[in-house]
Formats: structure tokens, C-alpha cells, sequence
């Protein structure tokens, strides 16, 4: 057994001192200590060839003094979490059942400590019979509850039978889940069952010239509010699609599809990390967004993350709410100061005012250096976002149902090989009860490829949408022409034009673009791009937009070891009619950044920006930052890091120098030492930090 047996000893240690200054000369200085130190013992024994058992636990321990202008106080957080599970696996079925126990104890000086405990049970089947459905159950029972009874007192039962069955090109799917909560001090209890059914059918037919995708989905569910107490109740809203983007202008631009943040998968990342990221990573605003396709109303969000963060890392992210009928024009709805962190769940609860909207997203900055202890979270990934409208349990005593139906069909028709023409049906229905919201959308599409020669080549696309609204139908055509002309490998030119005419009850809409895009490799190492165009919108009662864009863009690869980008845009846009009357504004930017690589222990980048606006002074933004690893191999690992960024805009400067240690002593024991001296002033504050980090971890 001594095989099976391994664990860790680990302590850590930190220091940070800050004092800060705002405008009217206010002084607050405050000093942090923490302390940690966390055991873990496991044992992993196969028991017989496919029965295998596992168990141990943690201890963890963290003492922290925290002192604000002369006023000081103590706390500390102990945590205890044993488990056993027992698991037996072979090739057309499983089964398990495991135990957990996570118990936080948190004493602060004056106050009495109180111990909040949760126990989970949890046993599992699953048959995976050849040529047969499958067959997943699961069982949960979690008791929240505090060691007096007198805080919180909740017991959670949890099942979850799923089944899959795939036939060839038919995908048959099925979940349901039933769940039991008791507040037994509120006197309350939610029971809420959901049912899911998905099918899904893909196939080609007549040589491959007819693909056919359609899918249809059900979902249903029923919510029972009984006995007297009071509390709230929450009814998660389901969406068609899951989005993101990283974008600092989140008031205009459509997301991307990702369906990552709605897979129900709440460990596995979705690609988005909004961790401390190193110089020159693009730090721009993290946009994360669901498509409810029908309008619909919420007022609560989480947004789930794939690891555990102390509280001052999770009250330092600025959330901010936006609404979209579009996904195209976003509207801030509201933003969240210190939202609060999940006590025995890894997710951040976003609340906020009743909103019916289509799209809504959340947008998020990665966390900044300047925060305390934010150098041991490079990585913070988000792995799923999910809706709820949460209502008072006196709204909703007794039943509520609920279901919605989404079936959608796609056809693509090769109809021509020379030229290729295709023909592309899209049709998507959505009905949802009570309510008896319908809505559907049709799509008949031609689209045209052809090569004329080795240089000249046209793509066309021209579309009929017929959309069924809450206040009746839209229709919409849509065209779109490119022409290319490539003369040679690195030389391309485009040219598109494209358009739409939107139609429905007591309004249209009217747009036009005109884009020529061209790239061209000069030289090895030298490339260039330039594109500008015309655009105008005009929709009753007689606005008008029209834009003219310019945009282009340089890379240079002077040497293997430096990268230089040059960038400019430039964007006019004059507007008549409408609320606003006649209106003109425009936006230009220019940025320069550079990344050299001298040598293999030498990073440096720097980056120049200059924004121009109308009615705004210029703001000009510079960063610098440099990586230095003297000793990059062996035992002793060394590693220098500066960052700095300039702004003109409110006279702002941010600074932080970091060098760290890093000592293998053993193949088992590794001691990282860290320092931190950060910088940042404007206008309105000055603000400086310095902290000592050590953790010392030895593994067996």
C-alpha cells in the first residue's frame, strides 16, 4: 500500500504594504500579512483489477493580520476536507460512491468562530451496453449547514438519470434531473424537475450533392415552492447559443460563437482567462455573452471559474452588464462592484435589476498587476455562464411550468459544379409556454464561386430572411459580392460590396458598404495590409449614417529575434435626421509595438498608442515591459519582470517591477521566492505597494 500513498506539506508566506493618496490629499496606508500552511495526505489503491479506492484529505490553515492607519485586526481561516471514494470500472459499465466533507472555520478577533460545514454523498451507475443506449445515474445529498444550526441549515438531494443513443447519422439524447432543496431555518422547500431531449440528424444524399442537418430540442421544467417560510427561488433560463469576444469598445461589435460557456461543463475552461497576464499578451476586455433567441427575462448570472481565488482576488474585477436586440449595438444595463464568491462553489454571482433582452453579456478586464497577490493567478479560466431569473418564494408558492421547443433545419444543394452554385434553406422555430412565444426565422440563400483564371476570382451571395417577430414579421434581403485579384502569391486585392433591406411593421432600414481590401509581402519579413470603404444606413423617420473607415496595418521581421507592428485606423461618421439631428464625429488611432528577443533570457516589448477624437483631448498610451532570466536551467531558476504603461488621458502611470526565485532543492521540494514593487498615479490618486511572497512545498 505504501505505493498508493502520496501527499505535500506546503507554507506559504506574504507580506504587502500600500499607501495611497486620492485628490484631496486623503492618506490611507495599510499593511498585510498572511500566513498558510496546508497538509494533504491520499492513498490510491486498486483493490482488485477494476476496483479501485481512493481517500485523504486537506488541511489548511491561513493566518492573516491586516492593519489599516494604525487600526489593526486578525483573522483566520481553517479548512478541513476529507474524502473517500470507491470506484469500480470496466469497459460496458461503472459504479461508484464517495463521501466528502469540507468544513471552513473563520475566527476573527471579537467574534466568535463558526464553523460552516458541507457534507456530500454521491454515488453513480453508468452502463455503456455495445450497440445500445447508454445509461448515466447519478445520486447527490449535500447538508450545508453551520455547526449551531443557527446561520444555515440546508439539505440538497440531487439525481440525474441521462441516456445517449447513436444510430449512424441519428444522435438521440436525453437528461432528466430532479432536485430537493430544505432550508429547514427558512421553512422553505424548492423541488424542481427538468426535462431535456435533444435530436440531431446530419446526411448527404445524391452523390453528395444535398447535406442535411436538423436538430430538435425540448426542454421542460417544473418548479414546486412549498410550506411557509420565505427565501427566494430561482428558474434558470436556457440558451441557444453561447458567445465571446476580446474587445475594449464592447458598445458596438457581435460576439463569437462559444459554446464552450453553456456545455454544462463547469470544470473544463471555455478559452477565456482572466488571470494576470504577462507583458505584451493582449490584455483587452474579456466579452462573454448568451443568445436566449426569444426575449427573455433575467436577473442573475453566474459566471463559473476553474479554480478556487481568495476573497481580495475576486472583489477586484469590475463586472459590467450590457443588452443587445442585435448582438451588434450594446447598451450598458448595469455594473457590479465586489460581487460576491461562491462559499463552497468556484463561481461569482452577478445580480442585477429584472431585464427581457435577446443577448446580454458580461464584460470583464483581466485582473491587474496592482492587486494584491494576483502574480500566483497567471490563470484564471471562466468555463461556464449561466442565467437565472431568481423570484421571492411568495411570488412563486406552489407550481410554475414551464417548456420550450427549438428545432432548426439547415439544406445546402450543390446546384451547379462550373461555376459552384449552391442553394442554402435555413429554417429555425422556437415556441415557449406559458407564454405561447413563437417565433421562427427562414432563410433562402443562393450562393456563387467561380475562378476565372489563376488571378481573377468572384464569390457572390444574395438571401431572402423572413423573420417572425413579438411585433410581427421582418423581411430582410441581403446581397454580398467579392472580387478578387491575386497577380501573384503575395500580392491580393478585394473588392466587396455588400447590402441589406430590412423591412417590418412601422419601420425599415437601408444599408450599403463598399470595402477594397489589400495585402502584400514586399519582402521576407515584410508584409502589409490596407483596406478602406464606404458605408451608409438610412432608416426612418429619416436618419441617416454614413461612415467612411481606413485601416492598415505593417509587420516587419527585421530579425527572427524582433517583431515591429504598425497600426492606423481612422473612422468618420456623419448622421442626419433622428433625435440627434446633424452629428459628426470621428476616431483615429496609431499604434506602434515591438517584441525583442535578443537572447533566450531577454524578452522586451514596448508599444506606443495615440487616439484621436472628436471633442476629446489626444490621449496618447505607452507600455513598456522586460523579462530577464539570468538563470533559465538547473536548480536555480531566476527571473526579473518589469511592466510599465503611460496615459495621457488622466495623467495615469502604472509600474511594477517583480523578480522571483525559484530553488529546486529536491525532485520533491521547490522553494519560490517573490518580491513586488508597484507604482500607479493620476489625476485623482497616487498609489504605491510592496510585497514579499515565499512558499516553500515538499511532495512525497
Amino acid at each position: 500500500m505504501a505505493d498508493g500513498i502520496n501527499g505535500f506539506l506546503e507554507f506559504n508566506y506574504s507580506n504587502l504594504n500600500s499607501e495611497s493618496e486620492d485628490a484631496d490629499g486623503v492618506l490611507a496606508r495599510t499593511k498585510t500579512e498572511n500566513f498558510l500552511q496546508r497538509y494533504n495526505l491520499s492513498l490510491n489503491r486498486k483493490i482488485y483489477p477494476n476496483l479501485t479506492l481512493m481517500g485523504g484529505g486537506i488541511f489548511e490553515q491561513t493566518r492573516t493580520e491586516f492593519k489599516i492607519d494604525g487600526n489593526e485586526t486578525e483573522s483566520t481561516l481553517t479548512k478541513i476536507s476529507p474524502f473517500v471514494d470507491l470506484r469500480l470500472s470496466t469497459q460496458s459499465y461503472n459504479a461508484g460512491i464517495s463521501y466528502n466533507r469540507r468544513e471552513e472555520t473563520q475566527k476573527n478577533a471579537g467574534a466568535p468562530a463558526i464553523p460552516r460545514i458541507r457534507d456530500s454523498y454521491t454515488s453513480i451507475l453508468g452502463l455503456k451496453p455495445e450497440g445500445l443506449p447508454t445509461l448515466n445515474i447519478q445520486f447527490s445529498r449535500s447538508n450545508i449547514f453551520d455547526k449551531e444550526h443557527s446561520i444555515q441549515d440546508q439539505v440538497n438531494d440531487h439525481v440525474l438519470i441521462g441516456s445517449r443513443y447513436l444510430i449512424k447519422q441519428l444522435d438521440l439524447r436525453y437528461q432528466t434531473t430532479y432536485s430537493d432543496l430544505k432550508d429547514n431555518l427558512k421553512d422553505l422547500e424548492i423541488q424542481d424537475i427538468n426535462h431535456i431531449g435533444n435530436i440531431t440528424y446530419s446526411n448527404q444524399y445524391f452523390k453528395k450533392k444535398v447535406s442535411l442537418a436538423t436538430n430538435y430540442n425540448i426542454a421542460y421544467q417544473k418548479t414546486k415552492t412549498s410550506r411557509k417560510g420565505t427565501g427566494e427561488t430561482l428558474f434558470q433560463a436556457f440558451p441557444l447559443a453561447g458567445l465571446s469576444a476580446i474587445d475594449d469598445t464592447p458598445l458596438d461589435g457581435s460576439l463569437d460563437s462559444n459554446q464552450g460557456l453553456i456545455d454544462g461543463d463547469l470544470a473544463i475552461g471555455s478559452g477565456i482567462n482572466i488571470g494576470l497576464l504577462p507583458p505584451g499578451s493582449d490584455v483587452r476586455q474579456r466579452n462573454l455573452g448568451l443568445d436566449f433567441f426569444n426575449e427573455t427575462e433575467i436577473n442573475t448570472i453566474l459566471v463559473w471559474i476553474d479554480r478556487e481565488i481568495p476573497g481580495d482576488i475576486a472583489v477586484s474585477f469590475r463586472w459590467n452588464v450590457y443588452t443587445s436586440s442585435d448582438n451588434v449595438n450594446w447598451v450598458l444595463y448595469q455594473t457590479i462592484e465586489n460581487a460576491p464568491f461562491g462559499t463552497f462553489e468556484n463561481r461569482v454571482e452577478i445580480d442585477f435589476p429584472n431585464v427581457k433582452t435577446r443577448y446580454i453579456k458580461i464584460v470583464v478586464s483581466p485582473i491587474a498587476i496592482t492587486v494584491p497577490g494576483a502574480t500566483d493567478y497567471p490563470y484564471i479560466y471562466i468555463t461556464e455562464l449561466q442565467a437565472f431569473l431568481r423570484k421571492p418564494a411568495d411570488e412563486v408558492r406552489g407550481s410554475v411550468s414551464r417548456s420550450a421547443h427549438i428545432y432548426n433545419l439547415n439544406v445546402r444543394t450543390r446546384l451547379l459544379d462550373t461555376p459552384s452554385l449552391y442553394h442554402n434553406l435555413f429554417f429555425l422555430f422556437s415556441l415557449s409556454e406559458p407564454s405561447s412565444l413563437l417565433r421562427y426565422a427562414i432563410s433562402n440563400a443562393l450562393s456563387l464561386s467561380h475562378k476565372f483564371s489563376r488571378v481573377y476570382s468572384i464569390n457572390a451571395m444574395t438571401a431572402l430572411d423572413i423573420n417572425k417577430e413579438t411585433v410581427g414579421n421582418t423581411i430582410a434581403y441581403t446581397y454580398s459580392t467579392m472580387m478578387t485579384v491575386q497577380p501573384v502569391n503575395a500580392l491580393i486585392h478585394n473588392l466587396v460590396f455588400s447590402g441589406r433591406y430590412s423591412n417590418s411593421p412601422g419601420t425599415f432600414s437601408v444599408f450599403h458598404s463598399f470595402f477594397l481590401n489589400n495585402f502584400a509581402e514586399l519582402y521576407k519579413g515584410i508584409s502589409t495590409a490596407l483596406s478602406g470603404g464606404i458605408s451608409s444606413a438610412s432608416s426612418n423617420p429619416g436618419e441617416d449614417t454614413k461612415s467612411v473607415i481606413i485601416n492598415s496595418g505593417t509587420t516587419l521581421v527585421p530579425h527572427k529575434s524582433m517583431t515591429i507592428n504598425l497600426n492606423y485606423s481612422d473612422t468618420a461618421t456623419k448622421q442626419s435626421g433622428g433625435a440627434l439631428g446633424k452629428t459628426y464625429t470621428f476616431t483615429k488611432r496609431s499604434e506602434v509595438t515591438m517584441a525583442y528577443n535578443p537572447l533566450r533570457a531577454v524578452y522586451l516589448f514596448t508599444s506606443l498608442a495615440i487616439l484621436v477624437e472628436k471633442g476629446q483631448k489626444t490621449s496618447t498610451t505607452q507600455s513598456y515591459g522586460a523579462n530577464w532570466s539570468p538563470l533559465r536551467d538547473g536548480a536555480l531558476l531566476v527571473n526579473i519582470s518589469y511592466s510599465e504603461n503611460l496615459r495621457s488621458s488622466d495623467k495615469a502611470m502604472e509600474r511594477a517591477i517583480t523578480p522571483s526565485l525559484r530553488w529546486n532543492m529536491t525532485a520533491h521540494s521547490i522553494l519560490d521566492l517573490s518580491y513586488i514593487h508597484t507604482e500607479s498615479e493620476s489625476v485623482s490618486y497616487t498609489n504605491g505597494t510592496k510585497g514579499l511572497n515565499a512558499n516553500l512545498r515538499v511532495s512525497f
